[in-house]
């Protein structure tokens, strides 16, 4: 036992200086709109390209492409310097007269560092960033974004005429997009894929689309179980349940089970607090901000997106290592700046229909754990005007209600209880609009629950041979997993411990003929932890 707490005080000092040295559930639905939403035919085009918003790292005159002379490369194939704001300018021209001015796209490269401080790192390592802009003016119906891709047709033509500077980029943008060689003119000079003369739609096959945002969550999630943060505290907790599961087993010093105590408690809630986990904000980022099909803008509103391609499909091994640290660096070879934004969509019109849930968040998930607690939070989607939520079989005294009416997209609600609900309970949310099926979304409770603490016993004896029924009182009790711990325990029985409230527990104590007289030492113990203050009981003959 000395060698096993020996190792453990090494484990914590270790797991500290972890912790010390390094960086660090709004839940998501998705619901076909065909249903609720008519498309109106306008005479309008499909296919939306932005006005060139430059990057997040900015350009200039000398990082033009050049050819094979060192000659400025226009995105038509000349030569020679456009004037400043030419083909942003024309671009958007173009957009306003297929659109009949109604949609407008601007879009702009995220730095890589930016992009890991929002979204976590892992997505950062992995993809490219393009935020981009919707905005839609028609002042009569919504647009109904069916995708967000990256059109990389003009550097695709760029680096085809730079004679090869770029081979082995080239060489795998056409791999991931599935094309051949381009056609040449007479003096084999690759001819453009399309030119800012024309505009003309590119094709699907010159458009990379953006991850899907369950693939990325998906990767954000493997990211959170990875953050060194998080395996730390994950670690530290596993060692003090497992340590806290030895304290009635196994017979150790009178210090072991305060110091689980305090290991379950103060310690790992110190170590949450000094090194914060950001995941949890970055995937409910994600959530928000990632491009998901069937997006809406509504009237005379613009939407922000961010649409993700892998860097696999520009970038070789060393440049994504390169890209992350410095973005600049990888720009002679491919230039990211020549990547444009692509929507596609349709003007839409809202008709009578189901409501749609998209995410359901809660504002304080710890304050499930209290009794007669009251938390508030809300549900977003779309249809949701006029709608009412429930609770669908909730736990014993728990109740919901709306606060305030409904709008279009979100839902505003409160959720009260008599006695605490248990971490990792699921809270089937079921919304009803006026007419139709009710929408179902879950909601999984998580929080940290903190160790119980004991004040008080109301029966402090028990006469070997007999039994006695104890009231505890203290704090953090809850309604299941509490244990009674009793130090020596020879000799007696504890049965299964009645939760009463947060505050008070009831449990029988037998004590057998043969049980020796004197103190012991009982404390109480729940998924939280181990209780530091202990109190008396005494057993007589």
């Amino acid at each position: 036992m000395l060698f096993f707490l020996r190792n453990m005080a090494i484990f914590v000092r270790a797991s500290i200086a972890i912790v010390l040295f390094t960086s660090s559930a709004k839940v998501g639905f998705g619901q076909d709109v065909s249903s609720q939403q008519k498309i109106i035919n306008a005479p309008i085009r499909n296919v939306a390209q932005q006005q060139n918003a430059g990057s997040t790292q900015g350009s200039s005159a000398a990082d033009q492409p050049t050819d094979a002379n060192e000659r400025a490369v226009g995105t038509d194939g000349s030569t020679g310097n456009p004037p400043p704001g030419t083909l942003g300018d024309y671009t958007n021209d173009r957009v306003d007269k297929d659109n009949n001015s109604y949609i407008k796209i601007w879009r702009s490269i995220m730095a890589p560092k930016n992009v890991a401080d929002t979204f976590g790192h892992r997505i950062a390592s992995k993809y490219i960033a393009m935020q981009v802009t919707v905005a839609n003016r028609s002042k009569d119906f919504q647009w109904l974004i069916q995708d967000a891709s990256v059109d990389v047709s003009r550097l695709l033509t760029i680096e085809r005429q730079r004679q090869g500077k770029c081979k082995e980029n080239l060489t795998l943008l056409m791999n991931a997009l599935e094309i051949e060689e381009a056609p040449r003119d007479k003096n084999g000079r690759a001819l453009p894929i399309h030119t800012p003369g024309d505009y003309r739609d590119p094709g699907d096959h010159n458009r990379v689309t953006s991850a899907d945002l369950t693939i990325l969550r998906g990767v954000a999630e493997k990211g959170q179980s990875l953050d060194p943060r998080n395996i730390t505290v994950h670690t530290l907790t596993a060692a003090g349940i497992v340590a806290a599961g030895l304290v009635g087993v196994t017979r150790v010093g009178h210090s072991y089970a305060p110091g689980v105590a305090a290991f379950n408690g103060p310690l790992i809630s110190a170590v949450e607090q000094v090194v914060p986990d950001y995941t949890v904000n970055q995937l409910n980022r994600l959530n928000d901000s990632a491009f998901l099909a069937n997006t809406v803008v509504g009237k005379q509103q613009a939407k922000v997106i961010v649409v993700f391609i892998p860097q696999s499909d520009l970038l070789t091994k060393e440049q994504e290592k390169l890209y992350y640290k410095n973005p600049e660096a990888v720009y002679a070879c491919p230039d990211l700046r020549m990547l444009e934004a692509s929507v596609d969509g349709n003007f839409i019109t809202t008709v009578a229909g189901s409501p749609m849930i998209t995410a359901v968040a809660i504002d304080s998930p710890a304050s499930f754990q209290g009794d007669n607690f009251t938390v508030t939070g809300s549900i977003t989607g779309n249809f949701l005007a006029g709608t009412d939520v429930k609770l669908i079989s909730p736990p014993d005294g728990v109740t919901i209600k709306r606060n305030g009416d409904s709008t279009d997209n979100q839902i505003k609600f409160s959720i009260s209880g008599t006695l605490p609900v248990m971490p990792g309970t699921s809270l089937d949310f079921a919304v009803q609009g006026k007419t139709g099926d009710p929408v179902h979304a879950n909601y999984k409770v998580e929080y940290a629950a903190p160790a119980p603490t004991l004040t008080s016993l109301d029966n402090t004896t028990v006469k070997a041979g007999e039994s006695v029924t104890v009231t505890a009182k203290g704090t953090h009790f809850q309604p299941q997993g509490m244990k009674v711990l009793i130090d020596p325990s020879a000799g007696l029985t504890v049965g299964p411990v009645q939760f009463q409230s947060s505050q008070e527990v009831k449990f029988d104590v037998a004590a057998s003929a043969t049980a020796a007289a004197g103190n012991r030492t009982l404390k109480v113990a729940s998924t939280g932890g181990v209780s530091e203050s202990s109190q008396t009981l005494a057993v007589t003959k």
